[in-house]
């Protein structure tokens, strides 16, 4: 299916951004997969929600799923895609 905005949306999609769109949940994942060395820098207690959707330099409709920003050894967070520190587009 193909809801308004065109991000594909299936049940499996559905429940994994239910779950994992909490920040203490997706938190709690990253800690689980992420080597320590990664989960010592980052401050996932800090986790927060940005906007994914913009426009690439192709002009192109994009739309990331769930994007997160953390504080990175006691530095604020990214501002998100196309922000300033943030990222400017996704990887083709």
């Amino acid at each position: 299916m193909r809801p308004e905005g065109g991000v594909v949306s299936t049940p499996h999609d559905a429940v994994f951004r239910r779950v994992l769109g909490e920040p203490a949940n997706a938190a709690s994942e990253l800690r689980a997969v992420l080597p320590p060395a990664i989960v010592d820098r980052l401050d996932l207690d800090q986790l927060a929600p940005v906007p994914g959707t913009f426009v690439d330099t192709t002009l192109s409709y994009r739309h990331t799923g769930l994007l997160f920003t953390a504080p990175l050894e006691g530095r604020k967070a990214p501002a998100g895609p196309g922000r300033q520190g943030g990222l400017r587009h996704p990887p083709a």
